[in-house]
């Protein structure tokens, strides 16, 4: 939507401004290489701070109502990281991302939520546009998702194939099995140290200090005293 089209008509100035700001950025990072429009995920700006993730999605399947196979991969708001007291989320930045499985419910929902004036009051319009992607950021996203699913199937075989929850194993406390657990533990540890006293092996650097005695007339002995040193400074 451009200044002195006809789609731009009582299209408020703020969100004009907006949409030129955001035009200017997306030629910006475009010059790179890197760069590219993405098909099936959508960028949505100018959202009410009480638009959560429901009601963004909602929005969206509300867009393709009567589509067939309407899958939505991604929908989420962007919130500050820091969450006010006595809220689970921070404060919502006004934008959000969507991604459908098909482009052409993407597109759908572009152009339902795109300016329309009905959605959140015609003082406030959703500023909607298909997502600008990185290849570098999407390649350390999917080598990052590859761990994680790496790590998962190691804890699994591990586990034997089960995942441990709170209702068995060492987490639990009702039936005494944490008790029982940490019991096994401990003595496990203990076998090791005591192994290693009855085989008489080094295990580490170990001090001894020396103490030198001095015999006395009656047949005892004392502990020497060291006299001090004939000089000051460092020794060289």
């Amino acid at each position: 939507i451009r200044a002195g089209t006809k789609p731009a008509e009582n299209v408020p100035e703020a969100d004009m401004a907006k949409r030129t700001r955001f035009e200017e950025i997306k030629k910006t990072k475009l010059r790179s290489l890197n760069v590219f429009v993405s098909k099936n995920r959508l960028c949505v700006h100018n959202l009410p701070k009480s638009v959560d993730n429901k009601k963004l999605k909602a929005l969206c399947l509300q867009a393709v109502k009567g589509d067939k196979g309407v899958r939505i991969n991604e929908c989420r708001v962007m919130y500050d990281k820091k969450p006010e007291k006595g809220q689970s989320n921070g404060q919502s930045l006004g934008y959000g991302f969507v991604q459908f499985q098909e482009h052409e419910h993407a597109l759908s929902t572009l152009r339902y939520l795109n300016n329309n004036p009905d959605l959140f009051g015609s003082h406030k319009r959703p500023i909607v546009e298909f997502s600008l992607e990185d290849t570098r950021k999407l390649k350390l996203k999917e080598i990052r998702q590859q761990r994680n699913k790496e790590f998962l199937q190691n804890r699994l075989q591990k586990g034997g194939g089960k995942p441990q929850t709170p209702a068995d194993g060492k987490w639990a406390s009702k039936d005494g099995n944490k008790a029982a657990t940490s019991s096994v533990q401990t003595g496990n540890e203990k076998a090791p140290l005591e192994n290693q006293k009855q085989s008489g092996q080094f295990s580490g650097f170990q001090t001894k200090p020396e103490v030198e005695h001095v015999d006395l007339q009656n047949g005892k002995k004392r502990r020497k005293v060291l006299a001090f040193p004939s000089h000051r400074g460092p020794k060289i």
